[in-house]
């Protein structure tokens, strides 16, 4: 646990890079740029209170990590769920462009579930919303296969 929280010091950096870039990958609207800047900034959050967290478990913090847990997963919860809503949007209101090509409709219905499973999951870790651990798990696991297939090529026939 210590060698994985120790790699994940700097896994914020991605996402400051990103936000200041003023790139807007969720599309022109201001209205939906507020709501990835948000998503982004949450993830922060989690970051930041998960690091907050493994000072507390090694003790180089004082406070209860277990609180701190489910304030950092708060964080990861939301940001989930604001993802999960813009590509449902995406989805049920499809742009010419995404209604021509399959593969990007695809990928949204893959973003779907991802982050659908992810915000329950999250939402039992942070214990806003107790599920059961095998649910949870089992959420944990799915959203992982989908960032699996979506990072690694695929082979062609």
């Amino acid at each position: 646990m210590t060698a994985r929280h120790t790699v994940r010091w700097l896994s914020s950096l991605g996402i400051i890079i990103a936000l200041r870039s003023g790139n807007r990958p969720w599309g022109k609207d201001e209205n939906t740029h507020r709501a990835y800047v948000t998503s982004q900034l949450l993830l922060l959050w989690w970051h930041f209170f998960d690091h907050v967290r493994w000072l507390q478990q090694i003790e180089w913090l004082s406070g209860d990590a277990n609180k701190m847990k489910n304030v950092a997963f708060t964080g990861f919860a939301f940001s989930a769920a604001i993802s999960f809503i813009y590509n449902l949007r995406l989805y049920l209101n499809p742009t010419p462009e995404i209604l021509s090509d399959e593969n990007r409709l695809q990928a949204i219905i893959r973003q779907i579930i991802k982050h659908g499973v992810t915000v329950i999951a999250n939402l039992h870790i942070s214990e806003l919303y107790k599920t059961h651990e095998v649910i949870c798990g089992a959420c944990g696991a799915i959203a992982s296969v989908v960032d699996i297939y979506d990072t690694y090529p695929r082979l062609k026939n």
